[in-house]
């Protein structure tokens, strides 16, 4: 079987545990209001200092599979729900803790995995019993909340917090909670009050030709090309033998003619504004401008569907490819201006259109990069959220009170199972408290005292305050958070501890090119 193999049982899974462990400790001191941030440099001296569960495990180099299986699991969690990244890798960690002790008495890791999946469908149904908030907010006031609870604990909460948050509920609503919709665009210098909330698309381009198109501020028909206007390229195997210096300027004004026809066929569609994929000539660029027009080159991809999507302008492949009609082109009409932000020159594209798909863009500004960066990972977090609040319209208490509850009804629910298994369904309820007890102690209080209160609760409502360590009414002082990040931390944490506690061993596999042992 070659030498990668380990014939220990129990040394595979401590090994994999312990792995998974040193995971959750990396970030866990970033879970709450008062996480603590970390700096992460690489070889070259880059560095990036954030308290972003996501962006730390991004940034972490680790080779150990077990490992791995955790980071590969915050990744779903901030792919499916935008938040939760910390929590779920915290929560995975005390699973594997207080398995690693019920494997030390005895108890067979098939028992632990089945009283933890049951334990975990009987957290997720508790989930349905908290109240319903619809009662004491309205749906705005709901999102401003959930807004306000993700920006928590981030360093752009030292702005105005309400500000903030008003301004990611008001990019939700704008393109009706679909976050795909909102791009953000971060320039440094100034402030965090010069940031502003765009109703359409901004590029982070300048026109092509330093004079200024005609429609420059005014509504115009636009062309969006999939491609570039450039003389097509010479393929390698092709030869071209000219005889005479005469020869060789034909060829040359062969193409340059080709190029101005392109230029005359834009023309002749009545645009006011040509985005294109790729890049564009000089000679068609120069006699675009003659005309007028602005050309705006190596557009990004995601840029053009925006701009697209916005206008309901198609993307075409070639010039050749859009339709005229007896009114000449069949394009709709955008306003396109050239705008200055601090030193760096952008293009605006706003339509005036009711009807149109919404398309929201922010500009974050800071006084420097490290900032602007960690506004943008903070925005980032805070749009996903409060778009899956807005889409799902289904929100629970925060506070860690979601999972104080579901402990207190596993506690309970356990009472009616026998054997072992009642064991590994209790070490599920007691790791739950982990997320609480971890806020309250990352905020400087005892994790023994917070423990002994958050056992006292029996509402789906109250937590714990990280300030003062006391309980409170999640719902009264408005710490919200959608329930779709709680049920995905519950469930993706219990699925990757119970991934990692089947493994009883560890193998060497063969290398897939050479045919030798990996």
């Amino acid at each position: 079987m070659g030498e990668g193999r380990d014939t220990n049982t129990q040394k595979a899974q401590q090994l994999n545990i312990k792995a998974a462990i040193a995971i959750a400790n990396t970030v866990r001191s970033t879970l709450g209001p008062y996480g603590m941030d970390k700096m992460s440099v690489d070889n070259q001296g880059h560095f990036v200092v954030t308290n972003d569960g996501a962006t730390i495990l991004r940034e972490l180099d680790v080779a150990h599979p077990g490992a791995r299986m955790v980071v590969d699991m915050s990744k779903t969690q901030e792919q499916e729900c935008k938040d939760g990244t910390t929590s779920v890798v915290v929560l995975a960690g005390k699973l594997l803790e207080n398995a690693e002790r019920l494997l030390a008495k005895g108890v067979h890791p098939h028992v632990i995995c089945k009283g933890y999946r049951q334990a975990s469908l009987t957290a997720v149904q508790s989930l349905n019993d908290s109240r319903k908030l619809k009662e004491e907010y309205s749906p705005d006031e709901i999102m401003l909340k959930v807004a306000q609870t993700a920006i928590c604990g981030k360093s752009a909460e030292l702005e105005d917090a309400t500000t903030i948050a008003q301004m990611v509920v008001d990019a939700v609503t704008l393109v009706d909670g679909d976050d795909s919709r909102i791009k953000v665009v971060s320039q440094v210098g100034g402030t965090f009050a010069d940031s502003k909330l765009f109703d359409g698309v901004v590029l982070n381009k300048e026109f092509a030709s330093t004079i200024k198109p005609q429609w420059d501020g005014k509504n115009a028909p636009i062309v969006l090309l999939n491609t570039g206007l450039t003389p097509p390229p010479m393929h390698d195997s092709m030869r071209v033998q000219l005889g005479s210096m005469a020869e060789v300027q034909q060829f040359q004004m062969a193409e340059q003619r080709m190029l101005v026809e392109r230029a005359k066929a834009l023309i002749q569609l009545d645009a006011g504004y040509v985005f294109c994929r790729d890049g564009v000539h000089e000679a068609i660029i120069h006699t675009l401008a003659q005309e007028g027009i602005g050309v705006v080159s190596r557009v990004p991809q995601s840029d053009m569907e925006a701009i697209s999507r916005l206008t309901g302008e198609p993307i075409y492949h070639m010039t050749e490819d859009i339709p005229l009609n007896v009114d000449g082109h069949t394009v709709r009409y955008a306003t396109v201006t050239e705008h200055t932000i601090g030193d760096i020159r952008y293009i605006s594209v706003e339509v005036d259109d009711d009807n149109a798909d919404g398309v929201s863009t922010l500009v974050l500004r800071g006084a420097t990069r490290q900032t602007v960066d960690e506004l943008e990972r903070a925005f980032d977090d805070a749009i996903g959220v409060t778009a899956l609040a807005y889409r799902d319209n289904d929100c629970l208490p925060g506070a860690g009170a979601p999972y104080i509850y579901a402990a207190k009804t596993i506690l309970n629910s356990s009472k009616d199972v026998e054997g072992r298994e009642r064991l590994a369904i209790e070490a599920f309820a007691e790791s739950l408290y982990c997320i609480p007890v971890t806020i309250a102690e990352n905020a400087g209080h005892n994790a023994l005292d917070t423990l002994l209160k958050v056992e006292q609760i029996n509402s789906p409502r109250y937590g714990i305050d990280a300030t003062t360590c006391e309980l409170i009414d999640a719902v009264d002082v408005g710490i919200i958070e959608p329930k779709a990040v709680v049920r995905q931390v519950v469930l993706s944490a219990t699925e990757v501890a119970n991934a990692i506690l089947r493994i009883d061993d560890i193998i060497g596999r063969r290398g897939e090119d050479t045919g030798q042992p990996a």
